[in-house]
């Protein structure tokens, strides 16, 4: 088969055709996930890695100057990036046909790419949650907080429903030491990594936990939503990416900005390099320090 160019390799003994050599692209583990999970039966689910990408979880292995900023040891995500595949039962770490199959959890999958059954968004953060360090696990509990458990919609869950989930399971289950911890640092409508990122920076600080993604009425009767905000201080934070500037919606935001400190809110904006300079962190702690206390 290796002489087909029509034929691509996705694990030992298992291989996908392409109905034109021209668009027979090498596939990424998350595919081969997808096309093997049909193949090894009905109790198999993309699972672990290449779950999450299904999932679209925050897994990207860089910014490692994220740990420094937030005084956290500098460690690198564990990445494994062969197909994931999990059983209802069976042994674990199953590795020798190329692909990894583990013992999974039970819990109700999902329907993802191609029509593969994926575990489920809390069953693959309990399982990834191990090899998240630091800060990484929290956006990734976040992103589940934000987007739920619906791979389709947007469905968001509280911190309290993704503990009650916890609760339910056995005692024991591997990931819920780690996931307990990152819950501890997780909060509601949290809609960016980045978001993450800022709001552990100015709780490291020592200022308050702020309101993520808060709603404001504007004076001319739109409302605003503010990335970090404190209301009762009517304090705000806005992360600003390199998406905010390529939206066509950009200078309408500017606009509600405005509005926002006619309507006595204390806004900023915050860009990456606020977050990488040390003296622009300086400056971001002084500026917060005017307007809210230390706890």
């Amino acid at each position: 088969m290796d002489a087909d160019p029509c034929m691509r390799q996705i694990a030992r003994g298992y291989w996908a055709r392409w109905p034109d050599a021209n668009l027979a692209l090498e596939l990424e583990h998350w595919e081969k996930a997808a096309l093997l999970q049909p193949e090894l039966g009905p109790d198999a689910r993309v699972s672990h890695l290449s779950a999450g990408v299904l999932w679209g979880f925050p897994l990207s292995p860089g910014m490692a100057w994220v740990h420094d900023l937030l005084g956290e040891p500098i460690r690198s995500p564990r990445q494994d990036l062969r197909p994931h595949l999990s059983l209802r039962s069976g042994r674990s770490s199953q590795t020798a046909l190329g692909h990894v199959m583990h013992r999974g959890l039970g819990l109700e999958d999902v329907t993802g790419l191609w029509g593969a059954q994926v575990t489920s968004a809390v069953e693959t953060l309990l399982a990834l949650q191990p090899l998240l360090p630091g800060w990484r696990g929290v956006a990734a509990v976040d992103f589940v907080l934000a987007y739920g458990d619906a791979m389709d919609l947007r469905r968001p869950m509280t911190v309290a429903e993704l503990e009650t989930h916890l609760d339910d399971l056995p005692a024991g289950t591997r990931g819920t030491p780690a996931m307990r911890r990152s819950l501890k640092h997780a909060a509601d409508r949290t809609w960016s990594p980045m978001e993450t990122v800022l709001r552990l920076l100015v709780v490291h600080f020592g200022f308050p936990p702020p309101v993520m993604n808060y709603g404001v009425m504007l004076p001319d009767g739109s409302k605003a939503y503010i990335d970090l905000a404190w209301p009762t201080y009517k304090v705000g934070l806005e992360y600003n990416g390199r998406g905010h500037y390529l939206n066509a919606g950009y200078s309408e935001e500017m606009h509600r900005f405005n509005q926002l400190g006619e309507d006595g809110w204390q806004m900023r904006n915050v860009l990456l390099n606020d977050l990488k300079l040390p003296t622009r962190v300086h400056s971001l702690y002084q500026w917060l320090e005017q307007f809210l206390p230390r706890v």
